[in-house]
Protein backbone atom coordinates (compact mmCIF):
# COMPACT_ATOMS: atom_id res chain seq x y z
CA UNK A 1 0.00 0.00 0.00
CA UNK A 2 1.43 3.20 -1.18
CA UNK A 3 1.18 6.29 1.15
CA UNK A 4 -0.78 9.50 -0.62
CA UNK A 5 1.46 12.43 -0.70
CA UNK A 6 1.33 14.95 1.45
CA UNK A 7 0.33 18.61 0.30
CA UNK A 8 2.99 21.18 0.70
CA UNK A 9 5.59 18.66 1.38
CA UNK A 10 8.00 19.99 -1.08
CA UNK A 11 9.55 23.07 -1.89
CA UNK A 12 10.03 24.73 -5.33
CA UNK A 13 14.17 25.47 -5.84
CA UNK A 14 15.94 27.29 -8.35
CA UNK A 15 18.81 25.46 -9.16
CA UNK A 16 21.40 25.94 -12.23
CA UNK A 17 19.33 23.56 -13.84
CA UNK A 18 16.15 25.03 -13.48
CA UNK A 19 13.48 24.57 -11.06
CA UNK A 20 13.22 21.11 -8.96
CA UNK A 21 11.05 20.36 -6.41
CA UNK A 22 12.54 19.67 -2.53
CA UNK A 23 11.50 18.34 0.53
CA UNK A 24 10.19 20.89 2.31
CA UNK A 25 12.67 19.52 5.33
CA UNK A 26 15.40 19.23 2.86
CA UNK A 27 18.61 20.70 3.95
CA UNK A 28 19.91 20.96 0.84
CA UNK A 29 18.57 22.78 -2.69
CA UNK A 30 17.68 21.79 -6.62
CA UNK A 31 21.10 20.31 -7.61
CA UNK A 32 21.30 17.83 -4.96
CA UNK A 33 18.09 16.95 -4.83
CA UNK A 34 18.43 16.31 -8.90
CA UNK A 35 21.24 14.09 -7.57
CA UNK A 36 19.60 12.23 -5.46
CA UNK A 37 16.74 11.52 -8.33
CA UNK A 38 19.13 10.57 -10.51
CA UNK A 39 22.32 8.99 -9.08
CA UNK A 40 20.47 5.56 -8.60
CA UNK A 41 19.93 4.94 -12.00
CA UNK A 42 23.64 4.93 -12.74
CA UNK A 43 24.62 1.93 -11.01
CA UNK A 44 27.70 3.12 -9.74
CA UNK A 45 28.29 3.35 -5.90
CA UNK A 46 30.14 6.48 -4.11
CA UNK A 47 33.22 5.03 -1.99
CA UNK A 48 32.59 4.78 1.39
CA UNK A 49 35.94 7.09 1.82
CA UNK A 50 34.91 9.97 -0.19
CA UNK A 51 31.38 9.51 1.33
CA UNK A 52 33.47 10.49 4.66
CA UNK A 53 35.68 12.66 3.34
CA UNK A 54 32.40 14.84 2.01
CA UNK A 55 31.06 14.71 5.40
CA UNK A 56 33.81 15.81 7.21
CA UNK A 57 33.68 19.30 4.92
CA UNK A 58 30.24 19.94 4.84
CA UNK A 59 30.38 19.46 9.05
CA UNK A 60 33.61 21.99 8.77
CA UNK A 61 31.95 24.52 6.95
CA UNK A 62 28.68 24.07 9.12
CA UNK A 63 31.07 24.96 12.31
CA UNK A 64 32.42 27.70 10.21
CA UNK A 65 29.79 29.53 9.36
CA UNK A 66 28.06 28.81 12.95
CA UNK A 67 30.68 30.32 14.17
CA UNK A 68 30.25 33.50 12.15
CA UNK A 69 26.43 33.67 13.15
CA UNK A 70 25.52 32.46 9.30
CA UNK A 71 23.01 29.12 10.17
CA UNK A 72 19.98 28.88 12.29
CA UNK A 73 20.11 26.17 15.34
CA UNK A 74 18.50 24.14 13.46
CA UNK A 75 20.56 23.98 10.85
CA UNK A 76 23.98 23.68 12.87
CA UNK A 77 22.95 20.48 14.79
CA UNK A 78 21.48 19.00 11.72
CA UNK A 79 24.07 16.64 11.84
Amino acid sequence: MSAEPVPHAYRTECGSVGKFQVPRTALYGAVTARVVQDFPNSGMRMPRDTLRALGLGTAAGARVNDDLGLLGNDRVRAH
